[in-house]
């Protein structure tokens, strides 16, 4: 431990050398009483600044070889001193040290030369009695504990500073820094229809010009960053992103990056964290597919014993493809000769045949196809096993309002907060700390939006004529010193174009005031009987959470006969598992799922319709193609190879290919913004189940659009339909590969970086006003919250990477026995595409919201589609009759079995399958789709006879918990230390291990994301409606704001008198809830509180 001691006002000081200030780290003394002289040879000489003023006054200034010497002859006695004599003298002079343990013997000893070069040298100090020196170190001890003590509670406030402030933050809706509001607030207008007075007023008024550095605040903190809001970037190297893994054995030798299990990205949810470990399981597994395929990337190369013509052309690559085998085999006439082989021959001319027949080759193929889809299939499993894990381990250590939360549907018409509270509180002893209502309020909540919508449009407009009254006045104080003819011009054209619009933008605000005015009209008239459709109950701990599922938690026969104490004024009440705050979209509570399937079903129609386009294209691209190919062929018989006319047919070939490659990229780009348009119009309840049907929607057309389409123009009706005929007409012949086999490589290796070209050019215009605003420069932004949007990213759209990733392993998979180079496409595509996503998703996107475990396992139960769709198109194109000719097995009980069971189809259909190298894929086909099938029926049996023995072994489970609210945590008759023991024994999920009660929770942050269910503080809904952080903190329900529609930012008086209701309407909240719990017998006894009620308070309150 160092020893410090401040000298006295009359000690000496000491000022330490510049060098051996930095070797030493130790600071100059904070006296002024000395001054420091240092010569270039290392010798340095300290004098009292007191002294050396007199000295220079009376021209006795000592000379510096006098002062050297005096150094030199106390040098060699403090030399032998030992280190604790040197401190121990320096200590008792008073001379202070700071960080002594890091000074050596030698910077003692210089400190000590230079401080006595004009002294008596002292004595040397004794060494301490042993009591002395337990004394000591007891009061060293003593002032350390009580220095990390104050230390401690120093942090301990700041702690709960940040909390309470980011409680308050949260408690507002997105998270923004300090002043955001007071900057916004100099942007703001009435929000109510002005009189015409009043809004003429309103636009002279003065222009505040945005805060751009409050702006980017504003994005820092709503973008994602370390330890939450205001934390520091994410590095974009260092960042872990986890991986599917074990933590122990060959786990860790895989682990090639030693990026372990855990991803620091864990906090945004199961979802964001399963997305980049599932980028990175794709490009893992292409490649290993890869791997396992190159056997026929090889033989289809270099199966001919010939070299490769290469032509410089992009068709080039289609010796990489099957279709080279059909020329392979028919100029060897059906064998194949082994790749690298002759090296061996000549070593071993008898042991080595480098030729394979065309049976073994057929073998080959199918087995190496076979071993593929073995492997995809230990890899999906590794998958699933690996998510189920992921989101197990993420819900046990990570809190939020769901947590507390049931979802309680099929109630009375009018059903109340209070009604509900006094139920579960009769029934089952649970106490309730909140219930927010879900109702048919659908038309409202639109209106509100468009209300919202029109208020920012009119902020904007009213910041814009503020601004040119600014420029108009400036322009003429400018005008009337001017003496330039030329600048006067200017600006007089200038001033006209301003008042142009300054009048243009009146007529603006007129139309807007009479659109709020007329809107504001029918809300205020709006007296709809609202029904509720659904209810979010949150209880005071996770325990009381579980224990009301396990009450409500009946068979459909027991459902019937629900008892009468459970239900809620005679109806069977339906009681499951709420999802996150942030996921609900309230205004589509009231669609049934037939509704939602119907509009779905529209989308899907609508959205498709672009792929004619595709299929036209693909058609010319086709014709232009066989085209090239007649001349080709007709100048090999004519002998007239390379002329002009058939490089002009071959280019003219290419573009057409090229074209009809780049529109299938384009109509992918148009796909995806058809669907982010109209996925509002399916109406979906919850943002997790938006974002999963979108990626399974745009998963299906995007893969029809590039897999199929290139098989429909092949088709015989097709053809005749659109009266176009092709040359060879058939799928996965030796043609096809040089046609449609080639413009599908091409849009793979298009694919690799198209999809992320518009998320680039967004943060390429970010970047560019982030440079202006760096360099001072005016961007022409009218009003806060205009800056705030530009500089804060968009939210990451997870359905369209999860599409392009999977409509990428689709495609590659499916066709990866026919093109193996496809595989490293997509490899190298998922490589390009995780560091782009996680460079976009560190520094561009805002935080994401919380999605649920839906959407991940919905993603992952699409490869098993893939693997299915991959056995097909492996049986189609090995069965063609030009390619391998193997005789029907008839001998062995499997061949006789296929043969049995394929008298049905037609004959050369029939044909195909009884091949036997066909027959394992076929077998591998029945198998993976019976276990798919059985997976299902076996689910749905195993939930049959569990609702079976429910019902035989049922046993009214109402539970009576005793709550001491003195007390954080709830006492009841079980242990529950372990985390799991909670849920598990009823078959339900398991419950956190951080035990603790939604208010404490609260209190100290732990919850990720919102943590109430009213919809006025979600801030999607808030900043749409266009109302205040304090508006929404004191209301919770739409029609709330039917008589507040003045200014979304209120005043104080205003904040302190919904403070003041807030209090009335809690204490007349418990009243009632006593009251009704007391009067309460056999019935329920219906209440009628205030509309805008709160909860009632925990015991923390």
């Amino acid at each position: 431990m160092s020893r410090r001691v401040m000298p006295e006002p009359t000690a000496p000081a000491l000022c330490l050398p510049a060098s051996h200030v930095v070797d030493a780290q130790a600071p100059r003394l904070p006296s002024n009483d000395g001054i420091l002289t240092a010569q270039e040879h290392g010798n340095t000489q300290l004098l009292p600044a007191a002294a050396a003023r007199r000295r220079s006054s009376a021209g006795e200034v000592a000379p510096q070889a006098h002062r050297i010497f005096r150094a030199q002859q106390h040098n060699h006695q403090f030399e032998f001193w030992p280190r604790e004599a040197l401190v121990d003298v320096l200590i008792q002079h008073n001379i202070e040290l700071r960080h002594e343990a890091e000074l050596t013997h030698e910077h003692l000893v210089h400190i000590c030369n230079c401080f006595w070069s004009d002294k008596p040298v002292p004595p040397l100090p004794q060494p301490w009695l042993s009591e002395i020196q337990d004394v000591a170190e007891a009061a060293a001890l003593t002032i350390q504990q009580r220095w990390i003590a104050h230390v401690t509670i120093r942090h301990q406030r700041q702690m709960l500073a940040r909390q309470k402030s980011d409680r308050a933050l949260r408690e507002e809706g997105i998270l923004s820094p300090p002043g955001a509001a007071d900057a916004r607030a100099l942007h703001a207008v009435d929000a109510s229809p002005p009189t015409f007075q009043a809004a003429h007023r309103e636009l002279e008024q003065v222009w505040y010009p945005p805060d751009m550095k409050l702006a980017q605040e504003y994005a820092d903190w709503n973008d994602p960053r370390v330890g939450g809001p205001g934390g520091a970037h994410f590095s974009f190297c260092k960042t872990t992103t986890g991986r599917y893994c074990v933590l122990g054995g060959c786990g860790e030798q895989l682990d090639l990056w030693d990026e372990g299990q855990v991803s620091e990205l864990s906090s945004f949810g199961s979802s964001m964290s399963n997305f980049f470990k599932f980028e990175k399981w794709c490009a893992w597994t292409s490649l290993c597919l890869f791997f396992i395929y190159t056997p026929l990337l090889m033989l289809n190369m270099f199966g001919s014993g010939e070299p490769q013509q290469e032509t410089g052309n992009f068709v080039d690559l289609v010796v990489t493809t099957l279709g080279s085998l059909f020329r392979t085999l028919e100029r060897r006439q059906g064998t194949v000769v082994l790749p690298l082989c002759d090296q061996l021959t000549r070593s071993f001319p008898d042991a080595v045949n480098c030729t394979l027949s065309e049976a073994r080759v057929a073998m080959l193929y199918t087995h190496v196809d076979l071993a593929a889809c073995i492997f995809l299939f230990i890899a999906f499993s590794w998958l699933k096993t690996f998510q189920k894990k992921e989101e197990q381990y993420l819900d046990r250590y990570t809190i939020t309002a769901s947590d507390f939360t049931v979802r309680v549907t099929n109630l009375p018409p009018k059903v109340t907060e209070t009604d509900l509270n006094v139920h579960f509180a009769r029934a089952l002893n649970l106490p309730v700390i909140q219930t927010a209502f879900g109702y048919d309020n659908a038309e409202e909540i639109e209106k509100h939006k468009l209300r919202g919508q029109l208020v920012k449009v009119r902020r904007r407009l009213v910041s814009r004529c503020r601004y040119i009254n600014e420029q108009l006045s400036g322009s003429e104080s400018s005008m009337s010193t001017s003496t330039s003819n030329n600048g006067s011009f200017l600006s007089k054209v200038q001033r006209w174009l301003w008042r142009r619009e300054f009048r243009k933008l009146t007529r603006q605000n007129e139309l807007l005031l009479k659109q709020l005015a007329a809107l504001d009209a029918k809300l205020e008239q709006t007296h709809q009987e609202t029904r509720p459709l659904c209810a979010f109950v949150t209880f005071l701990s996770q325990e009381a959470y579980f224990e009301a599922l396990r009450a409500y938690k009946f068979s459909w026969i027991h459902y019937l006969c629900m008892p009468p104490e459970l239900r809620l004024a005679g109806h069977r009440l339906r009681v499951t598992s709420a999802p996150e705050p942030s996921l609900i979209l309230w205004e589509n509570l009231q669609f049934s799922w037939f509704a939602q399937f119907m509009r779905k079903v529209l989308t899907t129609v609508m959205v498709g319709s672009l792929i004619s386009v595709s299929i036209v294209l693909a058609f010319v691209a086709r014709f232009y193609q066989d085209k090239n190919s007649q001349l080709q062929q007709q100048q090999e018989i004519d002998g007239r190879e390379g002329s002009v006319d058939a490089s002009h047919a071959q280019g003219v070939a290419m573009t057409w290919t090229a074209v009809a490659s780049l529109s299938t990229i384009g109509m992918n780009y148009l796909i995806e913004l058809g669907f982010q348009r109209m996925t509002k119009y399916e109406k979906p309840h919850s943002l997790d189940r938006q974002q999963l049907e979108t990626t399974i929607q745009l998963l299906s057309l995007k893969f029809i659009n590039m897999a199929i389409v290139l098989l429909l123009i092949n088709v015989k009706e097709i053809q005749n339909l659109v009266n176009v005929q092709m040359i060879e007409t058939g799928n996965f012949v030796e043609e096809w590969y040089y046609t449609s086999g080639m413009s599908l490589l091409l849009i793979l290796l298009i694919n690799v970086i198209s999809p992320l070209l518009p998320s680039f050019y967004l943060y390429f215009l970010k970047w560019r006003v982030q440079r202006k605003v760096a360099r001072g420069q005016d961007v022409g932004l009218m009003t806060q919250d205009a800056a705030n949007e530009i500089l804060m990213g968009p939210e990451f759209a997870v359905s369209v990477r999860y599409s392009a990733i999977l409509v990428t392993f689709c495609v590659c998979f499916v066709y990866a026995a026919t093109m193996p180079i496809l595989l490293l496409i997509g490899a190298l595509s998922f490589y390009v595409g995780y560091w782009a996503d996680k460079f976009l998703f560190l520094r561009f996107y805002r935080i994401p919201p919380c999605y649920g475990r839906e959407l991940s396992r919905g993603v992952a139960n699409t490869i098993q589609i893939a693997l299915l769709l991959h056995v097909l198109v492996s049986i189609w194109s090995f069965s063609q009759d030009n390619l391998f000719e193997t005789p029907p097995d008839t001998n062995s009980p499997l061949g006789r079995t296929i043969q049995a069971s394929t008298r049905w189809m037609h004959a050369s259909t029939a044909k195909h399958l009884q091949k036997t190298h066909i027959q394992p894929l076929v077998v591998l086909f029945l198998v993976l789709a019976t276990a798919i099938l059985a997976r299902q029926v076996i689910n749905a049996v195993v939930s049959t006879v569990s609702a079976l023995l429910r019902i035989l072994t049922y046993r009214a489970h109402i539970a009576h918990p005793q709550y001491n609210h003195d007390e954080e945590q709830p006492k009841s008759g079980r242990d529950c230390s372990s985390c799991a023991c909670l849920g598990k024994a009823d078959g339900l999920e398991s419950v956190n291990c951080i035990q603790v009660t939604y208010p404490r929770a609260i209190e100290r942050g732990l919850i990720k994301g919102l943590h109430t269910y009213n919809i006025l503080a979600n801030p999607r809904y808030k900043n749409a409606f266009g109302i205040g952080d304090r508006f929404a903190r004191a209301h919770c329900h739409v029609e709330s704001m039917r008589g507040h529609l003045a200014s979304p930012f209120d005043d104080e008086e205003r904040d302190d008198a919904s403070e003041e209701g807030e209090e009335e309407g809690r204490s007349r909240y418990l009243m009632e809830y006593q009251s009704g719990v007391k009067a309460a017998s056999r019935g329920l006894l219906l209440v009628n509180p205030s509309p805008n009620a709160p909860p009632p308070p925990s015991s923390e309150d």
